[in-house]
């Protein structure tokens, strides 16, 4: 596989992220589904208000109240502004501050006078990324080459040998993920975590019912596969044939998978924290190699593993057997293929962009350049980060934010000093974590050491191999050792326009990628800076050290309950709340939000929101009516509808226009604003507010 291990678990959140962000996906006109009326092109459909992110629901007619449809009102002449731009599924002002910081890093990288081992590095794959002639004469030789010996293994034992060998740890699938993070009960210390491998389709979920975007993704897996197979010199009707025996066989694997709806579920962690010792790992795995992969990859030592899902792992058991030798090669050959079919030739290039029009719907044609930044920021994140904060950072903005930062945390502490319904026991473990939270602004003080990788005289190929190579070597390091929080996360792009918080290392990140407009600026009026950096960012990922998944958390970072039983009765009572409200709300068609997938990213934005009106509230003269405009131009989205299905039915945040209106129904100061009354769509009535901290 060409991510590294490590990246693995991130998996569904860079999914998400590119979902949002960049990838292309179909437009379904809703007046076709009936939920745009002909006569006025209002939107029928949608309770309490009509999704705004999607395109087709907003036009100059459209009636903005603020009493009605807080973010409409707020955001209309952006989104009719910005509803058409070229080569995007989805707009927002991720999407822009990503372009303006993607565009000066594309500059650098042309740039001859850049010095130092990280400014070569990142040139020299920048290179081979674009070096077509290279590329073209290389063809689909070197996967042939690793993949031949997959189709040509007579049994399971000689299968299971070549996927032993350097290459085939590297870059072919064995049916379990092996990660090294902070073990859940001592997050000082790396631990092995071993997971499942992921599906074709991602979501196990999917192999049960088919939605409409898993059969836009098993269209697309399909016309790719044919098409590098065929290349690769495999006639159609024998990869059809695989294709299918891959798919009833991950039919079987995904029924012992946790669904994306179940590792957003409160429990997932506690379900997900199985410790166990390299011997019950033997016993546990019987006829599945596990134990030979782990020494063959160095992943070998006396100490603890943890097994993310102990049922996959018995079922490997059962199904890795001669009698689905067959199976086991197609799901190995077949995502080899789909991996490093990408990296091969300008013609198969060309029509992977052809077939992600044709099964998204979409007409944009990527350039060479864009292409490879896109692969470049995937391969080498860090280093290409170092090269862009060498040229743009700034000590100052930096500064800046660390000072709002603690801003922040002083009213956090005020807010769980204050609350009601804690314990005195509960409050002083919930303040001990907040104190004991590190925030990280835009980019680390110390930098991975990436002296000991070199791409003098490789290949695309062989560059990539000594990639993956170089990541799996520091893993190998890492094992059973206290964690270095001198350094960022490996997993943390600098340049992602994104904040996050890991529960683990009990950190909150800010990447320079979101120090763009309109998320940041120099001279920002308090109001939009408290809205944007207090609220939307800071706020927001500090919450989630107290939400349902990250309260589980101590102050250190071990998965340990620190609440009386009491406390987290009414702290669940509250969640339940929220999440019976959330499963009234109807975005199109017969689709509701799910409560229960979306609650710890809406409580975030509350709690962000209430942190920033509780500082908002000490400034004399303070303008509501201009931070809460900010506040709802900072979610602004414009969206195609399949797209916008994808985020409703996969992603933990709610889909934007929600991210506004439901946050701000809970304050008061939203209401006396705006003199929002009972029978106004946006009133909710007090006893219906979630405020939980």
């Amino acid at each position: 596989m060409l991510i590294p291990v490590f990246y693995r678990y991130l998996l569904i959140f860079a999914l998400v992220f590119c979902l949002i962000f960049d990838y292309p996906v179909a437009l379904r006109s809703l007046a076709t589904e009936g939920l745009i009326s002909d006569e006025d092109q209002e939107i029928t459909n949608g309770y309490p208000w009509a999704d705004s992110d999607l395109s087709e629901n907003i036009n100059a007619y459209s009636i903005s109240d603020p009493k009605e449809d807080f973010h409409l009102y707020a955001c209309k002449d952006l989104l009719i502004e910005k509803k058409y731009i070229d080569g995007y599924s989805a707009w927002n002002n991720y999407s822009e501050a990503a372009t303006l910081v993607d565009s000066r890093a594309m500059e650098l990288l042309e740039q001859d006078d850049l010095e130092g081992h990280d400014a070569a590095l990142v040139q020299d794959m920048y290179d081979l990324l674009l070096d077509w002639d290279a590329r073209d004469k290389t063809g689909f030789n070197e996967i042939k080459k690793l993949t031949d010996p997959v189709l040509e293994a007579d049994s399971l034992e000689e299968l299971t040998e070549y996927l032993l060998t350097t290459d085939g740890l590297i870059f072919l699938v064995n049916f379990v993920s092996i990660g090294i993070h902070p073990s859940y009960n001592d997050s000082g210390h790396n631990a092995v975590f071993i997971s499942p491998e992921s599906l074709l389709l991602d979501d196990p979920a999917e192999y049960e019912t088919l939605t409409e975007y898993g059969e836009m993704t098993d269209s697309y897996n399909k016309k790719m596969f044919l098409y590098y197979s065929g290349r690769a010199g495999m006639d159609e009707g024998t990869a059809k044939k695989m294709f299918e025996s891959a798919r009833e066989l991950e039919n079987k694997l995904s029924r012992k998978m946790f669904t994306a709806e179940e590792t957003l579920r409160d429990d997932y962690v506690e379900r997900a924290n199985n410790e166990m010792t390299y011997e019950e790992l033997e016993e546990l795995s019987g006829n599945f190699p596990l134990t030979d992969i782990l020494k063959a990859s160095d992943n070998v030592y006396d100490g603890v593993y943890v097994v993310t899902e102990p049922e996959y792992l018995k079922y490997l058991n059962e199904i890795y057997t001669e009698e689905n030798l067959e199976a086991i090669r197609s799901i190995v050959y077949i995502n080899a293929l789909l991996d490093l079919g990408e990296y091969t030739d300008k013609a198969a290039r060309d029509y992977e962009l052809d077939t992600e029009n044709e099964c998204y719907g979409t007409s944009y044609w990527y350039t060479d350049e864009e292409v490879a930044y896109d692969k470049l920021q995937n391969i080498l994140p860090e280093p290409l980060g170092k090269i862009y904060v060498d040229a743009y950072g700034s000590a100052e903005d930096r500064k800046k934010l660390e000072n709002v930062c603690e801003e922040v945390i002083e009213n956090y502490r005020e807010m769980l000093s204050d609350n009601p319904w804690t314990s005195g026991k509960t409050k002083e473990q919930a303040i001990k974590k907040l104190n004991a939270i590190d925030i990280c602004v835009a980019y680390p003080d110390h930098w991975t050491d990436y002296s000991k990788l070199s791409f003098d005289g490789c290949t695309l190929y062989t560059a990539l191999r000594d990639t993956v190579a170089f990541y799996d070597a520091l893993e190998d390091e890492s094992i059973g050792k206290p964690v270095d929080k001198s350094c960022w996360a490996r997993e943390v792009n600098t340049l992602e326009c994104n904040a996050f918080y890991d529960p683990a290392e009990n950190t909150v990140y800010i990447c320079m990628g979101m120090m763009e407009k309109p998320f940041y600026y120099p001279d920002m009026p308090i109001e939009e800076l408290y809205a944007s950096v207090a609220g939307f960012w800071i706020g927001h990922e500090i919450s989630h050290s107290f939400d349902s998944n990250g309260a589980r958390y101590d102050a250190e970072g071990n998965l340990r309950n620190w609440w009386t039983k009491e406390d987290r009765d009414a702290f669940e009572s509250r969640i339940e709340k929220l999440d019976a409200y959330l499963d009234t709300i109807v975005p199109f068609g017969d689709y509701h939000v799910t409560g229960k997938s979306v609650d710890t990213e809406m409580l975030a934005d509350i709690t962000g929101l209430q942190c920033a009106l509780k500082m908002a509230g000490k400034v004399p003269d303070f303008d509501y009516d201009s931070f809460f405009r900010c506040y709802a131009k900072l979610n602004v989205s414009i969206i195609f509808y399949s797209q916008e299905l994808s985020l409703l039915l996969y992603d933990p945040h709610p889909l934007n226009y929600l991210r506004t209106n439901v946050a701000v129904q809970q304050f008061d100061e939203f209401y006396e604003t705006y003199d929002v009354k009972p029978g106004d769509t946006m009133y909710l009535a007090p006893p219906q507010r979630v405020a939980v901290w």
